[in-house]
């Protein structure tokens, strides 16, 4: 046997043995996953409930990690069409992230953002999160239009709805659109013309220059063919010339028979 032939197989023999040394060994991740969560919902302060809205394009949390030091990027979730939020993959943890932290708790800064509305309480919270925990914070808004289901009738398939607005803030304003949003297909209703969720032969809208002299508390009439043995979901939206957000009134079901 030649000495490259000896040499090959020491070399050979080396590798395996590295292989299977590396496979015998294991290695322990001594980080926890993300196991702490927050949630919560914007409370119109006009009605003190929850102010409807939309997903994508409603509103949205911004939050950052202020414990994990000052340069710490922010982080957004959209909202829920019923007003709510949540996030689930949170870090929660009960030491100092860096030399110097003056936090002991993981505590992040959270703040509604990018919605028609104007903060009516405080404009952001932090909150500590613990391991495993789950953190409730509410926010109070103003939205910029108001919008009132005076009534809604249906007789045989013609739909009659009269609502009125009323804008809360900057009353200067005008009023660039409003409908009544209505679809047989989905209740995930969304009044802008881009992201769909309403059906055109349905949907009754108005729009600027209509709306721009709208008088706070006028009543609008809308009178609406339907069909016979369908289910549609109806909301109202409104949305300010100061905004390229809507504002709405929650979904509701009707059953035509």
């Amino acid at each position: 046997m030649d000495i490259k032939h000896i040499m090959r197989k020491s070399v050979n023999g080396l590798f395996i043995a590295a292989v299977l040394t590396f496979a015998s060994c294991s290695f322990e991740d001594n980080y926890e996953g993300p196991n702490a969560s927050f949630h919560g919902v914007l409370i119109d302060v006009n009605t003190n409930k929850p102010m409807p809205s939309e997903q994508p394009n409603g509103f949205q949390i911004q939050f950052r990690e202020l414990s994990w030091g000052p340069d710490a990027a922010s982080q957004k979730i959209e909202g829920k069409p019923d007003g709510s939020f949540n996030f689930d993959y949170l870090f929660g943890y009960t030491d100092k992230k860096f030399e110097g932290s003056t936090f002991s708790v993981a505590t992040y800064e959270i703040q509604p953002i990018n919605g028609a509305f104007v903060m009516a309480g405080q404009a952001k919270d932090t909150i500590e999160v613990f391991p495993n925990k789950r953190v409730e914070v509410n926010f109070q808004v103003n939205p910029y239009i108001v919008i009132n289901l005076i009534s809604s009738e249906l007789n045989d398939t013609t739909l009659t709805v009269k609502y009125s607005m009323m804008r809360p803030v900057f009353q200067t304003s005008k009023i660039g659109a409003s409908a009544v949003v209505i679809s047989s297909r989905t209740k995930y209703l969304s009044a802008s013309l881009n992201a769909g969720g309403w059906e055109d032969k349905y949907t009754a809208r108005k729009q600027a220059p209509n709306l721009i002299t709208y008088a706070d508390n006028t009543v609008i009439t809308e009178t609406i063919k339907l069909n016979h043995g369908k289910k549609y979901w109806i909301r109202l939206a409104a949305k300010s010339t100061k905004s390229a957000y809507w504002n709405y009134t929650e979904t509701t079901e009707l059953d035509v028979p």
